[in-house]
């Protein structure tokens, strides 16, 4: 039997329903406009001490809204971190490149020049964000009265400002030591009461949370507080009298100990990134220029990296001897560095010098047993010199090459590639066959592949598949306009026997793979 419920009875139900939505999820946004106000928003709050966090801001950043400069996207960047801020323009984060990356190389540069500062992770923050101020963090407070505080203090003193208020429950606790960390999910980090910094953090309340992007989404606010600028000085006036919160109290025991390195360490970061983009959206001149300024003495970080970087433009341009100063001077600064002597290597087999470049990429897999690309690297030396001087000890020293290249790393399609190209000649045609099957799996553009395995194709008498690689070989070639390929796939197409493979015929072009 079914009970129909009267309509003032749904009524009465729909009403307590939205009674409870607000009491468990309050509004976004409440203005407060009387010092009446505010006191009743901190009896509010009173009985909740470390539930949630506070942050007073001058202004109301939270709702700001720009266009990014590289991306031309419109952002909301929400509650973001000093660090963000005066990087966000210089230039273009990613997902394995953002504020916190940046963040840890300078934790470790400062480590360096002040072995006396705090070894660990939190306190360096700690002492950064309250006597340097251009880190990550974003300093909140678990004293609600203190974020009310810097409302009123600062140069916006004409604006409108804001309390941003967190539910701590809904914050992660653990901040991750590495820097291949890629969530933009925030964390909260512990503000340590190190010697430089106890009073500070005692007084403030401070609580530190870290956004890795570099910002918090306004939609993670528990509630944000809108406080009108003509009643800004009444609230600072307020708080020194009834809570004796000043700026002087606020501010006692400031250093001015990390002023120097300021510029430096974030010139040398920013600028080695910023290159690196550069160069894989093959503008090297530029990147050449971003290098430059990351070279520099007064630098701190990334010098070895920043010498790499810049020796692989110099090589995109074609100038090897000046690419190879730059990687030897990254090996000098770190001899254990796998991808300046690939790189090096690479260098010296441009200028014929074999040996040698065998030698680098010998130092490169000691360093990384696991370099995919100095394997295959050394595996194109071997070849070379294996048809240059009719050794087969080299053809097979450059198969095993790929294969290892192709063990540590199953999706590099030249080595794939390579390792076919050497097992037609030892006529293993099956094998051949898997391996540029596997090379157009990973990179289905590769011409080649498509070539070379049609001719594979044509050898085992199996023509249609054979003119289906090379008719899709041809047609990639047309839209890459590369006219010599077009010509000797309209040779084997024309040909009765569609292009048996002739064991005396060497045509696959080496490859080569630069590591920035």
């Amino acid at each position: 039997m079914y009970i129909i419920p009267h309509k003032k009875d749904l009524i009465m139900i729909a009403a307590c329903v939205i009674v409870s939505r607000i009491m468990t999820k309050p509004e976004k946004i409440r203005v407060i406009s009387s010092i009446a106000a505010f006191e009743d928003l901190i009896d509010e709050f009173k009985e909740s001490v470390g539930d949630f966090l506070f942050r007073g801001a001058s202004d109301r950043y939270s709702m700001e809204v720009r266009t990014d400069k590289f991306s031309g996207k419109v952002m909301e960047d929400g509650i973001n971190s000093f660090l963000y801020r005066s990087l966000r323009d210089k230039v273009p984060f990613s997902e394995t490149f953002c504020p916190f990356h940046i963040e840890g190389e300078m934790l470790h540069a400062i480590w360096e020049e002040h072995p006396d500062l705090p070894r660990n992770r939190e306190g360096l923050l700690t002492d950064l964000q309250h006597h340097f101020d251009n880190t990550n963090v974003i300093d909140f407070t678990n004293k609600l009265p203190m974020a009310g505080f810097f409302v009123g203090y600062g140069k916006n003193k004409e604006k409108d400002g804001e309390i941003i208020i967190l539910d701590r429950a809904k914050i992660k606790n653990k901040i991750p030591e590495s820097l291949a960390y890629k969530s933009d999910e925030p964390f909260i980090v512990k503000a340590v009461e190190t010697d430089l910094s106890q009073e500070i953090v005692t007084f403030q309340g401070s609580v530190f949370v870290y956004p890795p992007a570099g910002y918090i989404s306004k939609d993670l606010c528990h509630e944000i507080i809108q406080v009108p600028a003509n009643i800004k000085k009444d609230i600072l006036d307020y708080l020194h009298d009834k809570h004796g919160i000043n700026e002087c109290k606020v501010f006692e025991g400031r250093s001015d100990k990390f002023s120097t390195n300021k510029f430096s360490i974030e010139t040398a970061s920013v600028k080695f990134h910023y290159g690196i983009a550069l160069g894989r959206k093959g503008k090297y001149e530029e990147s050449i220029v971003q290098f430059d300024m990351a070279i520099n003495p007064n630098n701190l970080v990334s010098l070895p990296e920043a010498h790499n970087g810049r020796g692989v433009a110099k090589f995109h341009l074609g100038k090897n001897r000046e690419a190879m100063e730059d990687y030897n001077k990254a090996i000098e600064l770190k001899d254990d560095f796998a991808g300046a002597y690939n790189n090096r290597g690479l260098v010296k087999y441009q200028l014929g010098q074999n040996e040698e470049a065998i030698s680098d990429f010998n130092e490169a897999i000691a360093s990384d047993p696991k370099h995919a690309q100095a394997y295959s690297n050394r595996g194109n030396v071997k070849l070379h010199l294996g048809e240059k001087l009719d050794r087969i000890e080299y053809y097979w020293g450059a198969k095993r090459d790929y294969w290892l290249a192709t063990k540590y790393d199953s999706n590099y399609a030249n080595p794939h590639f390579h390792l076919g190209c050497v097992q037609i000649m030892f006529k293993h045609l099956s094998e051949a066959l898997e391996s540029f099957s596997r090379v157009i799996d990973i990179q289905p553009s590769y011409t080649k592949a498509y070539y070379e395995r049609g001719r594979v194709y044509a050898t085992l008498e199996e023509k249609e598949k054979a003119r289906s690689d090379f008719l899709k070989a041809k047609e990639l070639a047309e839209k890459d306009s590369d006219e010599k390929m077009i010509k000797l796939i309209d040779e084997r197409l024309n040909e009765e026997n569609l292009g048996v493979i002739g064991y005396e015929d060497k045509q696959w072009t080496l490859q080569i793979r630069i590591q920035d």
